[in-house]
């Protein structure tokens, strides 16, 4: 793009008055610098990501982190279009009053922007102040320009910064520029994957070592024969789970009839169109059913919800083989926390109809649920079959996720079997073990 055209569309954004004209100034910049994007070509637009398809997207070339925080005062919106000190700040959009983020707006050149705001949302002013480097990305925009994002949470992917996130990596960085030194000189180098087909990174027992005392079933009186399958992702670290439980089920009870997977009506494990969850955009999932659950920001009375659960409970009981849950939602329902006893109660219903329970901790796991140990599952003692994690268990850096089977391991190998949830890349980056090596001591 000529750089005279991303000069003035710079300058529009910087006259914009936001107290005065509002979301009706953001969509006439917006327009224009849609014009001046569809002139010098769009970038990228065949990706199909976050951004719906075919939309030009922003191109991260900077980061140093990002922050997860908490305690939020909303602001009604007819009072931030009034307010009137609105240089040098940072907006979040928030999906209601229950404390719970979505997005953040972002800043440029110094003033607040915002981008399409609805009625039904509200906002949070972090502060006045420019937002400290550390927990700021710059991105690349389709126009050309960048811009400054104060980012928070990202699906609990990334949660280092700084010294720390250097910590975390400096062990692979190390090990990876001795493999470059060898290759450069026509060396023998070790490996910096592990296909599944041929064998296992050397850095697996290293990370599994580091996991072990972190389980949520310490109390246990028995020695548990676990086992983890490792994966890249949340969906696939789910299927694994759902995979493991099962087939243990089926081995040592020799029932085959228990195949159904239970899930929460509002519940998300993964892509709705080839996961398990509450939607299903393609086609419907014959393989699962929906139980009832607490909705974000609808009110709902306890016993009458224990009761349409315990009606469930009976009419499905004996064909459910697992039942998934999230101690924590996600995205699916703005990040609500199930009430603890309401949790624990739903888990125990299950476990005295032998339904095998699996918390998808994705989210909420790897100690980011503020309960001071690795797994809210031990917080809260729901003592699960099976328990899944991922996401900031890379630093951020890396894609890796797993499910850790409390109890079959032995079942399984009696007859010669492990995971079917199995591919080429799983566990198999040294890297993204050993990032989550560091990440686990």
């Amino acid at each position: 793009m000529d750089s005279s055209k991303i000069a003035n569309v710079a300058a529009q954004f910087d006259a914009m008055d936001v107290t005065s004209s509002g979301p009706a100034a953001v969509d006439k910049v917006e327009k224009d610098a849609a014009k001046e994007k569809e002139q010098a070509g769009a970038k990228h637009v065949n990706f199909a990501g976050r951004y719906p398809a075919g939309v030009a997207q922003p191109i991260t070339i900077g980061k140093n982190g990002v922050r997860h925080v908490s305690n939020f005062v909303c602001l009604d919106l007819k009072h931030i279009l009034r307010f009137n000190e609105m240089n040098c700040s940072i907006w979040m959009e928030l999906q209601n009053e229950s404390n719970h983020l979505n997005l953040l707006l972002i800043r440029h050149s110094h003033k607040a922007i915002f981008m399409r705001p609805h009625h039904h949302l509200h906002y949070h002013r972090l502060n006045h102040q420019r937002p400290h480097d550390p927990y700021t990305q710059i991105r690349l925009l389709p126009s050309g320009e960048k811009e400054e994002v104060l980012a928070v949470g990202l699906a609990c992917s990334e949660c280092f910064s700084g010294p720390r996130l250097a910590k975390l990596l400096q062990p692979g960085f190390e090990y990876e520029r001795q493999i470059m030194e060898d290759m450069m000189a026509g060396n023998f180098a070790a490996p910096l994957s592990i296909h599944t087909s041929a064998g296992v990174p050397a850095a697996l027992s290293g990370f599994i070592d580091a996991l072990e005392p972190l389980l949520p079933w310490k109390t246990a009186e028995e020695k548990l024969d676990w086992c983890v399958s490792l994966q890249l992702e949340g969906a696939s670290a789910v299927w694994a789970g759902i995979d493991m439980l099962l087939q243990v089920s089926i081995i040592s009870s020799g029932d085959k009839r228990r195949k159904m997977v239970a899930v929460g009506a509002q519940s998300y494990h993964g892509p709705p169109s080839t996961s398990f969850g509450g939607k299903s955009p393609l086609w419907h999932k014959n393989y699962q059913l929906k139980y009832p659950v607490p909705e974000a920001g609808v009110p709902f009375d306890e016993d009458e919800l224990l009761a349409k659960y315990s009606a469930f409970l009976e009419k499905h009981a004996d064909e459910i083989g697992v039942m998934l849950f999230e101690p924590q939602w996600g995205s699916s329902q703005t990040g609500l926390v199930w009430p603890k006893d309401l949790l624990k109660k739903y888990t125990s219903m299950a476990k005295d109809k032998g339904i095998k329970i699996l918390c998808d901790e994705i989210m909420c796991g790897l100690g980011r649920h503020g309960q001071g140990t690795l797994f809210l599952s031990e917080a809260w003692d729901l003592d699960p079959d099976c328990v899944g994690f991922g996401k900031a268990i890379g630093g951020g850096a890396f894609p890796l996720s797993g499910a850790v089977l409390k109890s079959g391991r032995d079942v399984l190998g009696g007859q010669g079997r492990s995971v079917m949830q199995s591919h080429t890349f799983a566990g198999s980056s040294v890297r993204a073990l050993m990032t989550g090596t560091e990440v686990l001591i």
